[in-house]
């Protein structure tokens, strides 16, 4: 069952490992044999030697982020899953026949793309890890909370009279059926029936007419222009003349407020780290294009795009 495991690893994700060895195993004996001890050896042990080739602790660890999620999550079952599909891929490559001219031709494509995606994405991490700092993070803490609105949430019941979207500009009847249906309500409530009673009555959108006409705390950019022009200003307690929208005509009555809520540091500063170096990665990624002379050859250019530039 383990071999089983570890041929299916091979066989998912392991296609590039197989095209790398190949091309450096021939000659890896030698070199390390030729080569002075580099600095810091003693922190990059062997780990393993497969006829004479050794696979390194660094070794196990660049195996380890490539393969990912297709090793088992137990630390000692993922240490042997790398360290035996390195031996694997070692002898695989030690196995294989003499390569014509156009299989060398297509592993060292194969090579040249994967080695121009390891050195992007050790950039786009350096570029990521360079704008997460305590002070980036703090200053966009404080700039998300001075721009938050200074309005206050707004405790908002609805009596809602819909109108559909096909009948708002060529049905004037459907227009103003809904409108009498408004005034009548309104009507009602200043008489002295309760909110809540009426809209459960009559209301015509499911969820206020559920909930009595109650639609929460909420702020101005939620209500849309037409409502909160009329929220904000409304006699706390009162309910408003018929306001016209898109969706139809509306009652409303605000009968409290409170202070939108700000986010705490800590529940949002991982949110905040991932949006910095995202946007360290795509600054990174726009100069490189911008500064590149880049050719699509296979779209045919636009007119503006053929023309010569100043």
């Amino acid at each position: 069952m383990r071999m089983r495991t570890l041929l299916g690893i091979f066989l998912r994700g392991t296609a590039m490992a197989v095209a790398l060895t190949a091309v450096f195993t021939a000659d890896l004996r030698n070199a390390r044999a030729a080569a002075p001890a580099p600095q810091g050896q003693a922190d990059d042990p062997v780990v393993a030697r497969v006829d004479g080739v050794e696979i390194r602790e660094s070794d196990l660890q660049a195996a380890d982020r490539a393969m990912g999620r297709n090793l088992s999550m137990q630390p000692e079952g993922r240490r042997d899953d790398v360290i035996n599909f390195m031996i694997d891929t070692v002898l695989f490559a030690k196995a294989a026949p003499a390569r014509s001219a156009s299989e060398q031709a297509e592993i060292e494509r194969r090579v040249t793309i994967a080695r121009n995606r390891i050195v992007m994405e050790q950039m786009l991490k350096a570029a990521g890890d360079d704008a997460v700092n305590e002070a980036a993070v703090r200053k966009t803490y404080d700039n998300l909370i001075a721009s938050m609105t200074k309005e206050p949430q707004l405790k908002l019941h609805m009596l809602d009279f819909i109108i559909p979207p096909f009948a708002a500009k060529s049905d004037q009847g459907a227009v103003e059926a809904a409108a009498q249906k408004a005034e009548a309500a309104y009507a009602r409530i200043a008489k002295g029936e309760a909110f809540d009673v009426v809209a459960r009555e009559l209301s015509e959108d499911p969820t206020t007419k559920k909930n009595g006409g109650y639609r929460g705390f909420v702020t101005r950019a939620m209500m849309g222009k037409d409502i909160a022009d009329v929220a904000y200003t409304l006699e706390r307690g009162k309910v408003s003349r018929p306001i016209r929208t898109a969706a139809g005509w509306h009652l409303i009555m605000v009968d409290g407020e409170h202070e939108l809520p700000k986010p705490e540091f800590q529940k949002v500063r991982e949110r905040i780290e991932m949006n910095l170096a995202k946007q360290a990665q795509t600054a990174l990624i726009e100069r490189l294009r911008a500064n590149a002379r880049i050719e699509r050859l296979d779209v045919k250019p636009t007119q503006a795009d053929a023309a010569p530039k100043p």
